[in-house]
């Protein structure tokens, strides 16, 4: 078996996090669409958890999906359970 990198098992770990989470199958255009939002302001901030993650909530094919972003390396790190009550929006 070859070694993965990092972002490599980030986007494998997402994917199965989205699928479980919210019953959403994504390959890795949706991921990169996802990415996209994110780059160009198209997704709403919700806090900085290190210099190189942040959370953010995202409306994507209908759902809105809370999620973990990995700025150095343009990649989703997970996508978290959605709860409504506790989400606190924050714009950029």
């Amino acid at each position: 078996m070859r070694n993965l990198t990092k972002r490599q098992c980030e986007a494998i770990h997402s994917k199965r996090r989205a699928l479980e989470r919210y019953n959403l199958s994504l390959n890795r255009h949706d991921l990169r669409d996802i990415v996209s939002m994110i780059t160009n302001n198209q997704a709403t901030f919700l806090l900085k958890e290190s210099n190189t993650r942040s959370h953010w909530l995202v409306v994507y094919k209908e759902k809105k999906l809370k999620l973990v972003y990995d700025k150095p390396r343009k990649m989703i790190i997970t996508f978290l359970p959605l709860e409504e009550e506790n989400v606190s929006i924050k714009k950029m």
